[in-house]
């Protein structure tokens, strides 16, 4: 559903020599907030580069409940397991909701900003911070905090700090020339916790769990594949918009930039890997791991199944 460049919580280390200098109340308010909340629920858009925006929901209730739908899919965590709904394929998959499947999905990119709900050591992504200037969102009087974030995903972000809810409004991220603007028109914090009947998961009409086979035991499934691109390159790669002239919606459009076999001379290696990737050019570079995910996908056949 979503494009995995995450902002993990687990793997973004302190950076910088000597005591982390102290962070604007404002940016520690807003993480307290957010931490002392029992529920969450969020209407916000998206916004990657010079495109569209693209409308999201999200509903967070503690210790690791949520659901996060998009214009491509659903996830959600009932507690027990971690569901990835892809509505281009109509299907999912399912793994236990162990604490890096959770990080995983509160960490990514759209809601990063939030992810405090779930952990405040989000505090530590964050290198250097400063105030800035008041200024209005959609009517609601927000005040900016600019941030460098350290570790594997070095980059800036400015969060606007609601001034009524003491939560961020939204937030813009950006690496290099590529940024990401997220905005909220709906935020309701409640002491109240949501039934955990809601985040009960039911498949969609027709959908069907993605088999798993030998190489998805293995960690290079196409459905993994295919998860991870819907999440790291949309919409650049819709069949509505093909940039480069590739589409990453389709099995038979991925493969298209894959030489089966043969990570090394697979132009889509080619374009996320190396100390200076291509690609991704709305977000982050995707991590280690993540590309490992592809080359091994690809090195075992880049099969469909």
């Amino acid at each position: 559903m979503r494009r995995q460049l995450y902002w993990g919580l687990a793997i973004i280390a302190l950076a910088g020599v000597g005591a982390q200098r102290p962070l604007p109340p404002l940016l520690t308010g807003h993480v307290k907030t957010l931490e002392d909340a029992a529920s969450l629920r969020i209407t916000f858009t998206v916004r990657a580069g010079l495109f569209a925006p693209e409308e999201y929901t999200l509903a967070y209730a503690k210790p690791n409940l949520f659901r996060i739908d998009g214009p491509k899919g659903f996830v959600l965590s009932d507690g027990k397991n971690v569901y990835v709904y892809s509505d281009e394929s109509n299907t999912y998959t399912v793994s236990e909701a162990a604490s890096e499947a959770v990080a995983e999905q509160i960490g990514a990119e759209e809601v990063w900003a939030w992810s405090a709900f779930f952990d405040k050591g989000v505090l530590k992504s964050f290198r250097t911070a400063e105030a800035g200037g008041k200024r209005n969102i959609r009517g609601n009087e927000v005040t900016e905090v600019s941030v460098t974030l350290g570790g594997e995903r070095k980059g800036t972000a400015s969060l606007y700090i609601d001034t009524k809810l003491k939560v961020a409004r939204g937030f813009i991220i950006t690496a290099g020339d590529k940024d990401l603007q997220v905005i909220a028109s709906e935020i309701i914090l409640s002491a109240e916790p949501i039934s955990a009947s809601e985040f009960a998961f039911t498949a969609p009409e027709g959908a069907k769990e993605a088999e798993e086979t030998e190489e998805a035991k293995s960690g290079v499934s196409f459905a993994a594949v295919q998860a991870l691109m819907s999440r790291s390159c949309m919409p650049c790669h819709s069949r509505r918009t093909r940039s480069g002239g590739y589409q990453y919606t389709t099995y038979q459009g991925i493969v298209m930039a894959v030489v089966p076999g043969d990570p090394q001379r697979s132009p889509i290696i080619n374009a996320v890997s190396g100390p200076n990737p291509r690609m991704p050019q709305t977000g982050a570079p995707l991590t280690a791991g993540q590309v490992s995910l592809l080359s091994d996908w690809i090195a075992a056949g880049a099969n469909r199944d």
